[in-house]
């Protein structure tokens, strides 16, 4: 493989050519001095890396290695490695899972302890001492068959329920009845049924029909009884069981927005305050925007301005640029596309007749600084 080189050259004004660098294919560029001698030698840059190199080198001849472990020669990866008897490291040829934990048994004889105590077996597998326990407090609990607060709890159940006990409980016969206990319900509260009739004399409810029902759809109704008031949720009206039908105790004002409530006093002072506002007449006509240009009147969508419509066209004239400077105009619009403004930009022109050429053979036709790739090879 051939590479070509190229020394790059720039005209001065007595017309000879200053050498700038020197170049090839291979990527390789040697700066050169405006002689011509270059900045530097490649074969001395090597003669110098060559002489650190061999520095490190004696550096390293001069270790003991006979002091340092070096790897094992033929070694197996994951064995635990052993020295010799001469001191040298080798493979054992073991893994550490090889070397599993040892068990072995102990006689009664071989242990030892503190006298009158529990042993138990530790977390680690040893014995411990856990208490101390006398002779007689084993005696204890010689006897138990299983848990012991399992055959607690069980003669606690036998006895709760011997006759002689039963005296500690209230029967379920007495519960709501006369000389009895009066029971609690769900809220723990005493019902209505085992109150005074003083303490529940009005009762709320829904009047439909004719009859009174607890909730509004009816489903649970509520007998009348003399006595008592009853206040319909609706429209507030108390009445009273006559014997036959409920009777309104009397006509009450009640608030709603019906024929036979009064209207809610908030609302209406908002709706007189707006009527002494000054606002649009009731057939004033409704005007809403749409979008550029178009209008919302009464609900229809009229166009009231249309943007005026331009097509530009381009130049056709011409004008040759010599050496020197223009100046080109660029139009700003905004994002309805009308000139807001323009930016003025000014370019420079190299001199007349600079360029740039390559070859064998210097050029004739150049100016000064104009370059020149000269090929070498």
């Amino acid at each position: 493989m051939s590479y070509k080189a190229y020394r790059l050259r720039q005209r001065k004004s007595d017309g000879s050519y200053d050498i700038i660098l020197l170049a090839s294919r291979s990527d390789l560029a040697l700066r050169f001095k405006a002689d011509g001698t270059e900045n530097g030698s490649v074969e001395t840059a090597l003669t110098t890396l060559e002489g650190a190199l061999k520095t490190v080198q004696n550096a390293v001849n001069g270790i003991d290695m006979s002091t340092k472990i070096t790897k094992v020669a033929d070694g197996t990866a994951g064995n635990i490695p052993m020295l010799t008897v001469d001191g040298a490291l080798t493979d054992s040829g073991k893994k550490p899972a090889d070397f599993a934990a040892a068990t072995h048994n102990h006689t009664m004889s071989q242990l030892s302890g503190t006298p009158n105590s529990i042993i138990v077996t530790g977390t680690d597998g040893t014995f411990i001492a856990a208490a101390s326990v006398t002779p007689a407090e084993l005696a204890h609990i010689s006897g138990l068959t299983s848990n012991a607060q399992t055959q607690l709890n069980a003669i606690k159940n036998t006895a709760d329920t011997a006759a002689s006990n039963l005296s500690n409980y209230v029967p379920n016969t007495a519960k709501g009845s006369a000389g009895g206990v009066v029971p609690l319900n769900d809220q723990g509260l005493i019902d209505a049924t085992y109150l005074p009739g003083y303490v529940d004399d009005v009762i709320e409810g829904y009047l439909y029909g004719g009859k009174f029902y607890e909730d509004s759809a009816h489903t649970k109704e509520i007998e009348g009884t003399a006595g008592k008031i009853y206040v319909e949720l609706n429209s507030e009206k108390t009445y009273r069981w006559s014997g036959t039908v409920f009777s309104v105790i009397s006509e009450t004002i009640a608030l709603g927005e019906t024929s036979t409530t009064a209207y809610r006093g908030d609302r209406g002072k908002i709706a007189y305050d707006h009527s002494q506002a000054a606002h649009a007449r009731a057939d004033a006509t409704a005007v809403t925007f749409s979008s550029n240009g178009v209008l919302n009147i009464n609900g229809t969508a009229t166009t009231v301005y249309a943007h005026p419509t331009y097509s530009p066209s381009k130049s056709t004239a011409s004008k040759a640029i010599t050496a020197g400077t223009f100046t080109a105009l660029t139009a700003i619009t905004n994002t309805n596309g009308h000139i807001t403004g323009y930016t003025e930009t000014t370019y420079t022109l190299p001199a007349a007749g600079a360029n740039i050429q390559s070859g064998t053979a210097q050029p004739t036709n150049q100016n000064v600084n104009d370059l020149w790739f000269e090929t070498l090879s």
